[in-house]
């Protein structure tokens, strides 16, 4: 796997929809980072996110994400 992974998309708030694109060592610690730094909309709202290795295609986490967040013990 490569060394950092990217996760890109967007997410609803009330202002409009979000843009993400953060990269980072694993999708659990970017999943951690974005609700940190919105816990009222991050993961509790419409949003279709990607994640990408630089190995491998393009794959949707979305749902996998929803469940972190719900998870919040795994995350």
């Amino acid at each position: 796997m490569a060394e950092y992974i990217t996760l890109t998309g967007w997410y609803e708030t009330d202002e409009g929809y979000m843009p993400v694109h953060v990269e980072g060592h694993d999708l659990k610690s970017l999943v951690r980072r974005l609700r940190d730094m919105d816990p009222e909309n991050f993961g509790h709202t419409d949003m279709e996110l990607e994640v990408y290795d630089g190995i491998d295609d393009v794959l949707d986490v979305t749902d996998k994400v929803y469940r972190m967040v719900g998870e919040v013990s795994n995350v």
